[in-house]
């Protein structure tokens, strides 16, 4: 299970409200739960350190990421 990377209240807030209105997932559920908030696939394979990093801050799986970046 990872860990969503902490962030202050107000940007942790405006976070959850977006995902939620543009994936309908909370992003904090989806990390917790090893999901993509995006997609909503399984989120616990990545092909290195910095797809995991980049996991923990926004909550997209590898694919998702992929094609976003």
């Amino acid at each position: 299970m990872a860990m969503p990377r902490e962030k202050s209240p107000s940007i942790d807030q405006y976070l959850e409200k977006e995902s939620k209105q543009l994936y309908g997932r909370s992003r904090k559920e989806s990390i917790l739960s090893d999901i993509c908030v995006k997609c909503g696939e399984d989120a616990s394979m990545f092909e290195n350190d910095l797809y995991v990093k980049e996991y923990v801050l926004s909550g997209f799986c590898q694919k998702c990421q992929d094609s976003f970046f």
